[in-house]
Order: structure tokens, then sequence, then C-alpha cells
């Protein structure tokens, strides 16, 4: 199948491919602003759909708004099913539907959650950004180590995909070798989980294995 970046249609027509090869496996979407889109396939079936940390019918009304976005796919299924989405067909009809429009739009995170994060990440980060100098960790750092831990903690909030999503994430930063890029992860990677409860524990733990880990 096509990766890479795709406009709406092309992404409606892979899903199609997916379907008519019967495919067991994940189809991905990397939005312009940098949310990951979710598709689990069984035989050609649409089991299970994820955006940021929305699922099922609201995954399903945010996806359908996504006019571009960088695609890939893997023979593996991350997601699990679940029981409150359309037939894999109702699915694609509702895309195609969307498909005409000519504006380009790109699903958001409500502003206030975003403002909460940034508020809790300042609390719990005892160290100022202007003090990158003293950020850099005093011995050499396994990377895969890092994302490793960091993904082991967000998968207690938003499930399988919790690794790619941290891989991903930290692609974007540029790679994580100092304490603030492992802390903007973070407050990147608390984007994607719902509740504000959820966030905030997220952010806690994770802050507190970080800075252990450049200790």
């Amino acid at each position: 199948m096509v990766a890479g970046q795709l406009k709406r249609l092309q992404i409606i027509q892979q899903l199609r491919v997916l379907v008519s090869k019967q495919s067991t496996g994940t189809f991905f979407i990397k939005t312009p602003d940098k949310h990951l889109a979710v598709f689990s396939f069984k035989e050609g079936r649409i089991i299970s759909l994820i955006y940021a940390h929305l699922r099922g019918m609201k995954a399903l009304s945010e996806i359908a708004r996504i006019y571009s976005g960088e695609c890939s796919y893997k023979s593996l299924v991350l997601g699990r099913p679940q029981a409150d989405i359309p037939t894999t067909l109702e699915i694609i009809q509702q895309l195609e539907t969307n498909a005409s429009e000519t504006t380009e739009t790109t699903p958001v995170i409500d502003e206030t959650v975003q403002s909460s994060i940034q508020t809790s990440v300042e609390s719990t980060n005892p160290v100022q950004a202007n003090n990158s100098a003293a950020q850099k960790p005093t011995r050499a750092i396994s990377e895969e180590e890092l994302l490793s831990g960091i993904a082991d903690i967000l998968l207690d909030h938003i499930g399988p995909i919790a690794a790619m999503i941290c891989d991903s994430a930290a692609s974007d930063l540029g790679g994580i070798s100092s304490l603030s890029e492992a802390q903007s992860l973070v407050q990147n990677l608390s984007s994607d989980i719902g509740e504000t409860d959820h966030q905030k524990k997220f952010i806690s733990d994770a802050s507190a294995f970080i800075e252990k880990f450049f200790s």
C-alpha cells in the first residue's frame, strides 16, 4: 500500500484497499498538528478507532475532519475491539461524505485542557527552562531506555499504542538528550490523555521518572 504524506481522498482509498484485501493490522495517520489517528483492522473489518484520547464514535467524528496526514501501516493489531463503532462500510461512507469539503481542518485538543497541562508541568518541573545547561545528563543515556520507561507509564492511560505514540513524539522533537527535552516530551504526550486527573497522574509519574533518570 501507499504510505507517506497523503490527502483525504488518498487516505480513504488506502482504507478501501485494506478492506478489500481483508487485512489484519493497524493504519496510522499523523496529522499536521502531530496528533495520531489509528484504525485497527481484523480480516478487513475496522474494529477500533482512536484519535488522540478519543475512542469509537467520538474519534470518528474528529478523524472525519482530517484533511491530510502522514500515513503508515503495520501488520499488527494494536487496538482492542470497540462495541460503539459503526460497520466498516458506514465508517468509510462517513469519511467520504466529508471528502467533498475543500477547507482544510484539523481536530484540536481543548485549549483549557492544554492550559491545565502546562500549569501542571510547570508546577512539577523544578528546573526552569533557562537552566538548560544544568539539565544535561551527568551520564551517557540510552534514549531507548528512557522512552521505554515513559511509554510504560503512558501505557496505563492510553493502552497498547503508547510505545508507538511515544516514539513518534520523540522523533518530532528530534530525539531526547536532556531533561528539558524529556519534560517537553511528557507535556506533548499528556495531550493524548483524555481525563484531566489521568493527565496529572501521568505528568507526575513521568516527571519523577525522568528526573531520576537524569540525576
